[in-house]
């Protein structure tokens, strides 16, 4: 049985949950009520926000009828997140579109970490993610791959299955972590996540195999941990990560973001993630704003602290090793 996911005002969809089928592919798609039902969206609203904005492009059954995919509904659910962070409907699905939906192979993949990460099988979800980085590197594993995966476990997954499910794919990320070879610079980039993503540690990998060292300061309270990291660490670049679709995530974002500026100066204070990717999300807000996509982030941290060279250490833009 599909259970509707609740959208309340501090967030996206959310499932209480659904069958194990649909986290991963739906061979015969959905029908318009069906989707319409799992999104919580009218069916009218569905047909007509793939009329004006093109979000989802659902495939034809031979007579004519909508269906559905996985990937479908993560469009919806990726647009109802936007507009609930302040986007209008247009312009979020602007971002939707820009995003996309992945290739079958990527599909494949990601389908393949959700399924094992549910199942609570982490050499299965170890084992799919090996492979996406065989085949195409670390960069693209994370942004195409990871970073779905989690976003798919917190859309359509109840909270304790959602914080089970996730933490196999962490331990992925702790493993490639703990091989980047040593850190090229001395002084270290803080990295605050505000919820259970990932979206931390996986940035964190991505600066480690481009030469950087990293601290992370957790999610519990970010902003409270500040104190004692600086205490003991020299930090290049602060960079708070906001994944969660919520007030409440944003609140903590910029409650670590205010917290941030009496760690390092404005222009190595950074901030990243879908929380922020509306303009108007993003008044007011201190530091610089590098994108949704952590392997962009990554490469933008590095060539703002390579112009610091003196300072952090760094006398050139490192050399990415993210194979």
């Amino acid at each position: 049985m599909l259970v509707r996911p609740q959208h309340g005002r501090d967030g996206a969809a959310r499932a209480g949950a659904v069958p194990t089928a649909v986290s991963g592919s739906v061979p015969d798609g959905l029908a318009t009520g069906a989707a319409a039902a799992l999104v919580d969206v009218p069916a009218p609203t569905l047909r007509a926000w793939e009329r004006r904005y093109g979000v989802p492009v659902s495939p034809r059954t031979l007579g004519g009828h909508r269906r559905y995919s996985i990937s479908d509904l993560d469009q919806v659910a990726m647009l109802l997140e936007e507009i609930s962070l302040g986007m209008r409907a247009a312009e979020a699905a602007s971002t939707v579109r820009e995003v996309g939906p992945p290739s079958a192979r990527t599909g494949e993949l990601i389908a393949q970490v959700v399924g094992a990460a549910r199942a609570g099988q982490p050499h299965a979800v170890a084992n799919a993610l090996d492979v996406s980085r065989q085949e195409s590197g670390l960069s693209v594993t994370v942004d195409d791959v990871v970073m779905p995966a989690v976003r798919r476990l917190a859309r359509w997954c109840a909270d304790d299955e959602q914080v089970a499910a996730t933490a196999q794919v962490s331990r992925w990320l702790r493993t490639v972590l703990a091989e980047a070879p040593a850190p090229i610079a001395p002084a270290a980039v803080l990295i605050a996540g505000t919820d259970p993503f990932t979206a931390d540690l996986a940035l964190a990998a991505l600066l480690a195999h481009r030469g950087l060292a990293t601290v992370l300061a957790g999610i519990a309270d970010p902003a409270a941990s500040l104190p004692t990291l600086v205490a003991t660490t020299t930090v290049a670049a602060f960079v708070v990560v906001a994944e969660t679709p919520a007030r409440a995530g944003r609140r903590a974002a910029l409650d670590t973001l205010r917290a941030g500026r009496t760690v390092c100066p404005e222009r190595r204070l950074f901030y990243a993630g879908t929380v922020f990717g509306g303009r108007r999300s993003r008044a007011d807000v201190p530091g610089t704003y590098l994108g949704r996509n952590l392997s962009v982030v990554a490469s933008l941290v590095v060539a703002r602290l390579s112009v610091e060279a003196p300072w952090t250490g760094l006398t050139h833009p490192p050399v990415a090793r993210t194979g």
